[in-house]
């Protein structure tokens, strides 16, 4: 477990390094950068998941010709871990597990939560499109596969060039995946919420998006 996490904080940093280059040339080219650190983010795990699956190599054997002797090459014997190690290797699988476990118990509530506010909020269309009005949220899109916009109360304050101007900018998050790119990046957090790289690469994706 010790490698595992150390393997993981490793290929994060690469990651980074990476889509920071890689997003500075994107900017002067004028190119979104936000897949950029959706990959930075999605490295790590692909990596570790392609190791996972890769077939253990099996024993070697030298075959001779048709009168010599098969020769199989002795095994080697690996000492069992220090009992030590193995007690730390069981903590930390135990830490990240208790962990990310809390973090997709908030992300769920929060997403409960918002559910059952907006049984509460009124829906209502503007500038031909529909829209939820909330007291205090917003605005924001929310959905994955069926995205919604949820305006705040001081919405209906605005002039109207402003209120074009935030539902132009509502729905770009709509048609550029961000509703479906940022729930992909939650859940790769709550994969390795100890990391910070994974954070920094978080940090950096909602900038992008923004």
């Amino acid at each position: 477990m010790t490698t595992t996490v150390t393997y993981l904080l490793v290929v994060s940093t690469i990651g980074a390094v990476a889509a920071w280059i890689a997003e500075a040339g994107l900017r002067r080219a004028g190119v979104s950068t936000r897949w950029v650190w959706l990959a930075a983010m999605l490295l790590g795990p692909v990596l570790l998941a392609a190791g996972a699956l890769v077939p253990e190599a099996s024993p070697v054997r030298i075959v001779g010709g048709a009168v010599g002797p098969v020769i199989e090459l002795p095994a080697f014997e690996v000492a069992p871990p220090a009992p030590g190690a193995l007690e730390v290797d069981d903590l930390l699988l135990w830490s990240w597990l208790v962990v990310s476990a809390a973090m997709v118990a908030f992300v769920v509530g929060t997403r409960t939560r918002l559910q059952r506010e907006r049984r509460r909020w009124r829906a209502a269309e503007l500038h031909g499109r529909q829209v939820w009005l909330s007291p205090d949220r917003g605005p924001a899109v929310a959905g994955v596969l069926r995205p919604w916009i949820v305006l705040p109360g001081w919405f209906e304050e605005l002039t109207e060039s402003q209120r074009a101007l935030v539902l132009l900018h509502e729905e770009e998050h709509v048609r550029g995946g961000d509703t479906l790119l940022l729930p992909v990046a939650l859940a790769l957090v709550c994969f390795t919420p100890w990391n910070p790289i994974t954070w920094l690469h978080f940090r950096r994706l909602r900038a992008a998006v923004e």
